[in-house]
């Protein structure tokens, strides 16, 4: 057996995964997520944790509908900050495999299958879907630059840093420290598991078009994005 690898065969029952779901008022995408995640995780032991972020409408009490356990917040707080929440509740429950996943429908659930089995076997620590494949060009010559950036900072190999699909090991979760509060956490995530030698597979996967709520939500995503870039680069 790999090193790392968990030893189903003996248990009674399949490998518990927990998905994190960190939502901010997402009613009108939250239910085809949920649906979606039953419908292809339904030969897995698994568990729905969305964490709501400040929400005003009903993702919360939609998302319960579900089934899913919530964590609810009654201030507006970060995408970063939700996603910390969502794993140390997580990791309290002792799972097998945390799977994080974006509530606004871009990436496939179906997917979340083929991220769960090598680390279950062993093989890799975190695996994550990347949409590289499928950019516009101008994302592309965006995304281009800062892996560039990362692979000569921080030797990363990955092809899709911004990616909001993604499965760890519960070894590997444990050893991020994750700091950011906002969406730059997820530059943070690929940086660190970079810095900690950690076994990182990508696998192609398919991205919905993605709605952008504030208008100057792209140019904010990038100076944050910078921001972490040199904030890690700094530190240990």
């Amino acid at each position: 057996m790999p090193q790392g690898a968990l030893d189903v065969t003996s248990q009674q029952v399949p490998p518990k995964v927990n998905i994190i779901i960190p939502a901010y008022n997402e009613e009108g995408t939250i239910p085809i997520v949920l649906s979606q995640i039953q419908q292809s995780c339904s030969d897995l032991n698994f568990e729905v944790i969305v964490v709501d972020a400040g929400s005003v409408d009903a993702t919360s009490q939609i998302a319960k509908e579900f089934g899913a356990k919530i964590i609810g917040k009654e201030e507006r707080v970060g995408f970063g900050d939700a996603l910390k929440a969502g794993i140390d509740f997580a990791l309290d429950r002792e799972p097998d495999v945390v799977v994080i996943i974006d509530p606004d429908g871009r990436y496939p659930p179906s997917t979340i299958p083929k991220l769960i089995d090598p680390i279950l076997d062993g093989s890799a620590d975190i695996v994550q879907g990347t949409t590289f494949h499928q950019m516009s060009p101008a994302r592309r010559i965006i995304t281009r630059l800062l892996v560039l950036l990362m692979k000569l900072t921080f030797a990363s190999k990955v092809t899709d840093p911004f990616t909001g699909l993604r499965a760890f090991s519960v070894d590997s979760l444990r050893n991020l420290h994750l700091k950011s509060s906002d969406a730059s956490v997820f530059v943070e995530l690929t940086i660190k598991a970079s810095k900690r030698n950690l076994r990182v597979l990508e696998i192609p996967v398919s991205e919905r078009p993605r709605i952008v709520r504030y208008p100057s939500e792209s140019m904010r995503s990038c100076v944050r994005t910078v921001m972490e870039w040199l904030r890690q680069s700094t530190s240990k």
